[in-house]
Order: C-alpha cells, then structure tokens, then sequence
C-alpha cells in the first residue's frame, strides 16, 4: 500500500527549508526525541520503556508512562503536533526541548540523551495557552461580526470549518472562501503563533465580506489520508473547496451571487481546476500562486538558503545535488513506475509527482473568464518571478484581470526584510493591512 507522508513542522507552510549546518548526531538527537514522543502518542509504553537509562527504569514503569500521558491529554486536549525542536547540549548529555502541541495548549517536552544514546530524562511543562497566541488585529473590528461553526463535505470526508459573517449585511454579504495549500492546515492557518487566515477573515469581515476557512482534510482525517493509494490534490485540495462552495451557496448567509474563492501558494495554483469544475462564481483571488510543479520551486529554496551566507559549502553542495537528482526523477515518473519513493523528493510516491505532470496550468486557466485578482508581496522568496510571469503570460492580458506586487511583504503578508529568511515565519506578527485593503478595494469596486 503506497503511503502519502505529508512534511511536518515549517514544511506546511514553506515548502521547504536547506538542510542546516549542524552535525549528524545533532540531527540524531532530535529525531530520536520526536521518536519517543510518537511512542507516547501511539501508546507504545514498552517500545519507549527499553529506551530508558537504568536509573529511569527505576523510576518509571511502563503503567506510569500511560499515566503521565493520560494526564497530559487530560489537561490539554489531544495531542495535534510537534511544532518545533531545539537541541541543548550539556556537558555528556543532550537534551531535546520539543514544544508540543495539544487542542488546548502547548506544553515543552525535555528529553535528555546520555552518551550511550539512552533516555536519561523526560519532563514536560505548560507552555502559553494558545488563547494567548493571537491578538486582534488593528484594523480587525470584532464588534461588526460574528462566527458560525459549518460542517460540509460527505459522511466519510466531512470537515469543519468557520464562517465569519458581517453583522450588518447577514444574508447579502459577498463571500470569500480562503483555501489552503500545501500540508497539513488548521482553518486558521496556523503557523506558531500567526495565524494567517484568521488575521484575513478578521480584517475583510470589519469590512463587510463575510469569509469561510475550513480544517483541510490531511489536518482532520491525516491518519486516514497517509494510508490512501494513489491520492492526490484532487481529493484533498479540490474536492473540498468545491464541497464548500455547496454548501455555503444553500447556507442563505451570503449573497449566492457573490461567492469568490481564494486559493494561498498551491492553493492558487489549483484554483483554475476549480474554476473549471464550478463557473458559477463571481471571481478567483491568487494569494502568491505558485506557478509550476512544487519540486522546481523547492530547489530554488534551497539555492536561496544555501547562498544567504554568500557562499555554499561542501554540504550545502552536497544536498542540492541530491535533492536535484530528485526534482529529475520527479519529471519522468509518467515514464517510469518503478522509480521508489526514497528517489524522488520528500519520498513522496510516483502518484504525488503524477498529478503535476497531468495538471496542465495553461489548459485549465484559458478557459477561466471571471474577474481575477493576482496578489504577491515583493519579498517572497518562495514564490519567485518564475512563477508570477507564469501567470502573467496566461492572465495579463484577460479582461477583468487585476495583477498587484505589494511592498515588504513576505510569502504570508507578513512585513518582511529585502532578505527575508524562514525563521521570520516564527516571529509573531499579523497579515498586513495592504493586503486587506487590496482584497477589500479589489470587491467593492465599480
């Protein structure tokens, strides 16, 4: 059975990162401390227990291993993701501080390692609430609003998501219905403390637009997803957005004249199959659209990270060339069924790499003939020009076709440095308001 293997952590929203210049038992360390914590979750209290020093098989027995993780869930809900890992080292002994995420708070794991790689440690501690995560935005107004839980989606696939709906146009208000991209996504778009796609809900709907966002199914049903044969974007990106646009155009909370959709990074990218299944909508918005298979976009990623320094060294050199070999092997995969998951990139199966080579972007997109809005902030290094010219080439010149490059901001319309780099993602910040000054100006106009 061929397994789908979605990429964790900062993958979900960056499509990926140049491996870093730390050592190989750096890296053993951390993968062996987010092995015992999957241990934990998949309740494997033996398999974790042989992993122990002798002086923590004194202290603990497989019955309060179970414990200690029945209260944990018990506390915070259940466990979601680990959302990152930081490697301590201390004399002999290495510690991993894992932040962990649960439904209702994240809590720092510590799991310290002695020299004979053995587990000499576990101690988990509160983080922040996660209600202490996200502020309100300025330019968001809570009063002119409300929200509405809405399931959607058939009986094996249903999904759940939130409906942000103008207090004083309820019924008439146009709607936009923000779709996700690549990974494994909350309905807020949640990247550590930001919150991407809450901050645009907030800020159109003080606007008067009423917005859906949704838990993508590899988020809710993620278990079941990886164990699908051949599954591809189809079924978890363009299914749902089109199950959506359904039930929301019978919901009688928003104008069914009106119903727009925008689609983030590989959102966008799809947007125009969408189009092509339901053309009853009023226009499409591109937030960053990639424009071309995601493989090719990833190795410009790592040609970026790798030269922020000015210079690549041998390791650097070393993996771009391992990673191109599998961006090449990715491209011929219609032509060779027996390449293995392990030689193409992230050891995503052939079915993955399948579905770009079928997706002909220029055939689906020269039929789209609605009102389009193209947005970019100049400082994306994930979507480059490559991909905006792309669009350029297919869009520019379409009637009703609107194509805007915003100051300063990065790949989530965050504020950003000329040279921005992935741990700007981390840092605590809010959708700029130009974009929703954009988006809002770009619906009401005339």
């Amino acid at each position: 059975m061929t397994k789908l293997r979605f990429i964790l952590a900062m993958f979900f929203i960056l499509f990926a990162a140049i491996a870093g210049k730390a050592k190989e038992p750096d890296f053993m360390y951390i993968r062996e401390a987010k092995d015992a914590l999957r241990l934990f979750v998949e309740a494997k209290y033996d398999s974790l227990y042989a992993r122990f020093d002798e002086n923590m098989t004194k202290q603990f027995t497989t019955e309060t291993l179970e414990v200690i993780w029945n209260k944990l869930e018990k506390n915070y809900g259940k466990f979601e993701i680990i959302k990152s890992a930081q490697l301590l080292p201390n004399d002999k002994m290495w510690m991993v501080d894992l932040t962990i995420g649960f439904i209702n708070q994240d809590v720092s794991g510590k799991i310290t390692y002695d020299s004979t790689n053995h587990i000499a440690g576990i101690f988990f501690t509160q983080a922040n609430k996660k209600s202490d995560f996200y502020k309100t935005p300025n330019y968001a107004d809570t009063s002119l609003f409300y929200e509405q839980n809405i399931s959607f989606g058939d009986s094996e696939w249903e999904l759940e998501g939130t409906l942000t709906i103008p207090k004083n146009v309820i019924g008439n208000a146009p709607l936009v219905i923000l779709v996700p991209g690549f990974g494994s996504h909350d309905r807020d778009l949640t990247l550590g403390k930001n919150k991407i796609f809450k901050d645009i809900a907030w800020g159109l709907a003080s606007n008067g637009t009423a917005v859906f966002r949704y838990d993508k199914r590899t988020y809710t049903y993620k278990n079941k997803v990886e164990k699908q044969i051949d599954l591809d974007f189809d079924d978890v990106i363009v299914d749902d957005v089109l199950a959506a646009i359904n039930k929301l155009h019978v919901s009688g909370l928003v104008n069914n004249n009106r119903i727009y959709v925008a689609g983030h990074s590989l959102g966008g990218y799809l947007l125009p199959r969408v189009l092509k299944k339901y053309d009853k909508l009023a226009g499409a918005i591109f937030l960053a659209p990639l424009g071309r298979n995601i493989a090719e976009a990833m190795l410009d990623q790592y040609q970026y990270f790798a030269n922020l320094d000015g210079k690549i060294d041998d390791n650097e050199a070393k993996s771009i060339k391992a990673f191109t070999t599998q961006v090449n092997n990715s491209k011929i995969v219609l032509q060779n069924d027996r390449i293995l998951p392990k030689d193409l990139p992230f050891g995503l199966p052939g079915s993955f790499w399948k579905y770009f080579d079928n997706y002909k972007l220029e055939e689906f997109a020269k039929d789209v003939n609605i009102p389009t809005l193209f947005l970019q902030g100049k400082n994306d290094f994930q979507i480059t020009d490559t991909d905006w010219k792309t669009w350029e080439s297919i869009f520019s010149t379409k009637k009703g076709c609107t194509m805007m490059k915003l100051d300063s901001l990065n790949h989530i319309f965050h504020k950003s440095l000329a040279n921005p780099i992935r741990e700007d993602y981390l840092k605590y910040n809010h959708v700029d308001k130009s974009l929703i000054d954009a988006i809002s100006n770009w619906l009401n106009r005339k």
